[in-house]
């Protein structure tokens, strides 16, 4: 496994330490070698301060293709358009921003292959942390000097709550989507991170983004099991306050039924909800347009596949 700026992953050797076992520890370090987490942090990008970015006709573009992004064709258009702004300012922070999150979209909510899911789930993260790097002097200071982004979070602010969101959702995604069951108990060490880093964000504001980080919290405590901190009843009540907070986000309803009431197997909550993402007017709400898009066409998606989900049955 490779060390990073922003964070090193240990051998997954490193958890077998006794001799009895040391053939299931080689077993196990092949297996990860197929789908650990790691990758080359960006930190070290050659300009080492945010940019407002000289050709401004570039970012106008690509902000343009974003505002009609209605599916997978055209959000890659409108993501290699913000590609295309990094190239010449790595430390654009609204590039990194925009990129942020719609790697995430693209990754979760269009790409079939784990590979390809991977590559997106990455970049998301990668965008996140260097919209922090670039964005935080004291947190650049930090990461330059050798620490971690766990081991640096004091030093961010309320100018990174962004960022520190989409980096523990991107986090959540790859852990989900990317690792099997074995990845997943030799890297639940990402999922911890991730918790430090909502941590962070609940200190600085525990409402921000009029419930985006409530959100969070209720699929953090859903997707873990209760032996390891997680709490059903928690993350009923997050999902709930996350909907009080943001009644113009489309996300907290459409989440609320693909995660909790199906893992809860409750199916009229699950339709009731979807039915109601499906019924809105996109111009409504508040979301990211390309999100907007996706909520609504997958609420209507998982309606019409309602005997599969919670039947087995196509």
């Amino acid at each position: 496994m490779q060390n990073t700026r922003m964070g090193k992953i240990t051998n997954s050797a490193d958890v077998f330490r006794y001799g009895g076992l040391r053939l299931v520890a080689v077993f196990f370090a092949f297996l990860a070698a197929a789908c650990c987490m790691h990758w080359r942090s960006p930190a070290a990008a050659p300009n080492s301060s945010a940019e407002s970015f000289a050709g401004q006709p570039l970012l106008l573009r690509a902000i343009e293709l974003e505002s009609r992004a209605d599916g997978a064709e055209a959000l890659r258009e409108a993501i290699q358009a913000y590609e295309e702004v990094l190239d010449m300012a790595p430390g654009n922070l609204e590039a990194l921003d925009k990129l942020g999150h719609l790697y995430l979209l693209l990754g979760d909510g269009y790409e079939m292959s784990r590979a390809k899911k991977k590559a997106c789930f990455i970049k998301a993260i990668q965008c996140n942390e260097r919209a922090m790097f670039y964005g935080n002097r004291d947190f650049q200071k930090r990461i330059s000097a050798g620490a971690r982004l766990w081991e640096s979070l004091p030093a961010l602010t309320l100018n990174e709550m962004g960022a520190m969101h989409f980096w523990a959702t991107g986090i959540f995604y790859y852990y989900k989507e990317c690792l099997g069951f074995f990845g997943q108990i030799i890297h639940f060490r990402w999922i911890v991170r991730a918790r430090m880093v909502m941590e962070r964000m609940s200190e600085l504001d525990p409402d921000w983004g009029r419930g985006m980080l409530h959100f969070n919290w209720g699929c953090y405590y859903l997707a873990i099991p209760e032996s390891l901190g997680g709490d059903r009843k928690k993350a009923r009540a997050s999902f709930a306050r996350a909907i009080d907070l943001g009644p113009e986000f489309m996300i907290f309803r459409w989440g609320r039924a693909k995660y909790f009431h199906f893992k809860m197997r409750d199916a009229e909550s699950f339709k009731e909800d979807l039915r109601w993402v499906a019924a809105q007017n996109i111009a409504d709400f508040a979301d990211p347009y390309p999100w907007r898009v996706f909520f609504r066409k997958d609420a209507a998606f998982m309606l019409e596949n309602f005997d599969y989900y919670f039947h087995g049955r196509k």
